[in-house]
């Protein structure tokens, strides 16, 4: 069975607050990064003869990852920047 409790004791809140914060929304920076790597990898499915290798697609993914995770700790990152050199 599924533990249901947990789901009710998330901050659900905290996280719409985490996400809507910025003068661009953390969400639509996120949407905005997918959108534009689904539409050159459709795009590139479309428009090539081969398909790609497997390697490659895990790079593309890893690197989508990436950016996602750069999206999440910009602000952090930031904050160390000025820190550092300052």
């Amino acid at each position: 069975m599924l533990n249901t409790d947990l789901f009710w004791a998330t901050d659900w809140n905290g996280a719409y607050n985490y996400l809507t914060y910025g003068d661009f929304p953390l969400v639509l920076q996120l949407l905005a990064i997918n959108t534009i790597a689904m539409t050159i990898l459709l795009v590139r499915a479309i428009m090539s003869k081969h398909k790609m290798r497997a390697t490659s697609a895990y790079v593309v993914q890893g690197l989508l990852v990436a950016a996602n995770i750069a999206v999440f700790i910009k602000s952090d990152n930031s904050y160390w920047i000025t820190k550092f050199l300052s």
